[in-house]
């Protein structure tokens, strides 16, 4: 792509060339212009020669200074096809790795769903599902104040008569953690600044994990992957709202 410096310098070697041309026809006709035009084939050829040895030396390195720099546009434009291709490419591997990441994180869902609507049983007949079991026993937890207690939730779990305990949700638990992993490195790959699909599943999710980490069967390195995260979503919120606030519409 031939850019406005490229011009310039192409216009420069023109009005170089016309200007050697006018300064030795000028200077020939200075010195000579009293002498009548030769009809001597022989005068002429003097007069070529005088314009050859001349002019011929001067094109010759303009044309030359010409031929460097079409080489260097050629390379310049090399360079560019190159770090467009470049580019390109780490576009493309970042979007494949990011549709990648976004299938295991949706199959981590399903999972996590599944276990929630779990059918759970009490006095041994069916009685909600485990996502219930959940809220249920973290405000029973929240009302006597004790979170993370998890000998208090697994006794709470057996006076509900809950065919369920705390061992139990722990799969659910290494389910969550997989999840956070899976958001983390999703995040990496990002192609476009676009948080919405991470704060979908934190939104949908932080209620059952915050149940169980007062139930005692997060572990605090879980909790801190999910700190991670909504830590970023916070910078990124911040962010966000600093730019609007920075550049207002036009219509405000």
């Amino acid at each position: 792509m031939e850019q406005p410096n490229d011009r310039k310098v192409f216009s420069i070697i023109l009005l170089i060339s016309i200007g050697c041309v006018a300064i030795v026809l000028g200077s020939y006709i200075y010195y000579f212009n009293a002498t009548p035009i030769s009809q001597d084939p022989e005068a002429w050829g003097l007069f070529g020669d005088y314009l050859g040895g001349v002019l011929g030396a001067i094109f010759a390195f303009l044309g030359f200074m010409a031929l460097l720099w079409t080489v260097k546009l050629q390379i310049d434009t090399l360079q560019l096809s190159e770090e467009t291709n470049r580019m390109q490419r780490e576009y493309l591997d970042r979007k494949e790795k990011k549709e990648e990441w976004l299938c295991v994180i949706q199959h981590a869902e399903k999972q996590i769903n599944e276990y929630l609507q779990l059918k759970v049983s009490k006095y041994g007949r069916p009685s909600g599902n485990v996502a219930q079991v959940i809220n249920t026993i973290r405000d029973k937890v929240g009302a006597i104040g004790k979170n993370g207690d998890r000998e208090l939730a697994d006794k709470l779990l057996k006076e509900e008569h809950f065919d369920l305990s705390t061992m139990h949700l722990s799969s659910l638990a290494q389910l969550f953690e997989a999840l956070l992993i899976y958001l983390e490195n999703y995040k990496k790959y990002l192609v476009e600044k676009d948080e919405e699909i991470i704060e979908h599943y934190i939104s949908s999710y932080i209620g059952y994990i915050s149940g169980l980490q007062w139930m005692g069967v997060i572990t605090n390195h879980q909790m801190k992957l999910l700190d991670k995260l909504r830590q970023t979503e916070t910078e990124n919120s911040d962010t966000k709202k600093h730019t609007t606030t920075a550049n207002p519409t036009e219509d405000e």
